[in-house]
């Protein structure tokens, strides 16, 4: 998995928080599965990142499975407050703000990088 991955997953998972319908558990319920398929462990992921995830991870599948046999996701969101679900979608709106701001950052230090072409001794040689 790469930045780029992790920043379209959270960024789904952001835009079902903002728009999505239902109630906030019903959009917690379906963010989380653009939130679940994001690993953690890949080079690219900022440690403090990878921490984040790994703990919203935790906090969305830490319920046992139940007799409604819909996974530890929704054996957990039934366990969890209206307010617990309203703090875990900020914590995936935050996180969505910060791997996009990584990427972004990465994406403007490459651009500042030099280009990798003939020099201007090289270009006026071009030139004549």
């Amino acid at each position: 998995m790469s930045l780029i991955h992790a920043n379209e997953k959270f960024s789904s998972a952001q835009g079902i928080l903002l728009t999505g319908q239902g109630n906030i558990r019903e959009r917690l319920k379906n963010a989380a599965m653009d939130v679940l398929q994001v690993k953690t462990g890949d080079p690219e992921l900022p440690n403090s990142l990878q921490t984040r995830i790994e703990s919203l991870q935790y906090r969305l599948t830490w319920g046992d499975q139940d007799e409604h046999r819909d996974g530890k996701l929704g054996a957990t969101l039934r366990q969890t407050s209206d307010s617990e679900c309203s703090e875990i979608a900020d914590e995936i709106g935050e996180i969505a703000n910060a791997l996009h701001s990584e990427l972004r950052s990465r994406i403007d230090y490459r651009s500042n990088e030099p280009e990798s072409g003939p020099n201007e001794a090289d270009k006026n040689d071009l030139v004549m």
